[in-house]
């Protein structure tokens, strides 16, 4: 009777974690489908990479280059629609500056397990690289993507 319940048992707790994996899968898989669409990935990027560069550059103060991470979602690696990257490179047009020692490129990096964006600002004449790691959370009331600020920020200066 004892080897019948510790059979049971085991049997039950298998079900049960499978059950939880797959809710957990999907759960996952629903909250990717709602980041990797084009429309909301760029209307964060417009958001945070304003944020961040406001952040780290002194108010803006800086000559901006994207690399090529940053016109690509970041779920499914596609190239945005030239309007998508246009807006976003309006964006970096946007801060400007003359000091030669200001010129910096943005680049993105997406943890899919996290579901973290972690920003790097490379500067162009110093080695100087700065990188913040932002949690990225669905808001489908407002149909967007949300983010918080991790506190793992990172200077490296050479």
């Amino acid at each position: 009777m004892k080897k019948r319940n510790i059979v049971l048992f085991t049997f039950t707790a298998i079900i049960l974690i499978a059950v939880f994996s797959v809710i957990h899968l999907s759960i996952k898989n629903g909250k990717l489908k709602f980041i990797s669409d084009d429309t909301r990935q760029v209307d964060l990027a417009l958001q945070i990479y304003s944020d961040f560069i406001n952040s780290t550059t002194d108010g803006g103060n800086a000559t901006i280059t994207g690399d090529l991470s940053t016109y690509v979602n970041f779920i499914n690696y596609t190239a945005y629609t030239q309007s998508n990257k246009e807006k976003i490179q309006n964006l970096f047009d946007s801060f400007t500056c003359n000091d030669t020692q200001r010129d910096y490129t943005i680049s993105s990096e997406f943890n899919v397990k996290k579901l973290t964006l972690t920003l790097t600002l490379s500067n162009n004449n110093v080695n100087n690289i700065i990188k913040y790691t932002y949690k990225l959370k669905v808001n489908k009331k407002e149909n967007k993507i949300d983010y918080k600020e991790l506190k793992n920020k990172e200077y490296i200066v050479e």
